[in-house]
């Protein structure tokens, strides 16, 4: 229960840091959470369903975000060349761009707290601790 709770603070500690850092790119948190996850998927085709599994949502909630990003200008829809009822999600230059500037920030807000919290040692075995955790939730 300990362990569930601690995961559970810094979570939630966490999502705060990302949202400040959107913020800062006049972002809400979950169109940020839309241009980053496109972003790193680099240039594999991204569709709707990829991110609403992704990012955890009803396919209602990953709609709405991605028409939020798309009306911005920063995200694309076009047809999916394998699957004629589907689409991929592209992001434009300057989707790409703000993608890159919240990840940067991202990467430095959490950096910025391991760094000032945990010893070098205890970073790379909560790096391997989280990839480990990460593999097994994502296997079932």
């Amino acid at each position: 229960m300990q362990l569930a709770s601690q995961i559970w603070r810094v979570s939630s500690l966490l999502t705060k840091r990302m949202s400040a850092s959107a913020e800062v790119a006049d972002l809400q948190l979950g169109e940020a959470e839309v241009l980053m996850a496109t972003r790193v998927r680099g240039d594999a085709a991204t569709t709707p369903g990829d991110l609403r599994t992704q990012l955890n949502l009803t396919s209602a909630g990953i709609t709405k975000r991605i028409d939020m990003v798309e009306a911005r200008g920063l995200i694309e829809r076009r047809p999916n060349p394998d699957d004629r009822r589907s689409v991929t999600l592209h992001l434009t230059s300057a989707g790409e761009e703000l993608a890159d500037e919240v990840i940067k920030a991202v990467a430095t807000a959490i950096e910025d707290v391991t760094a000032t919290a945990l010893t070098d040692v205890e970073l790379a075995d909560t790096n391997r601790m989280m990839a480990k955790l990460g593999d097994v939730l994502d296997a079932g």
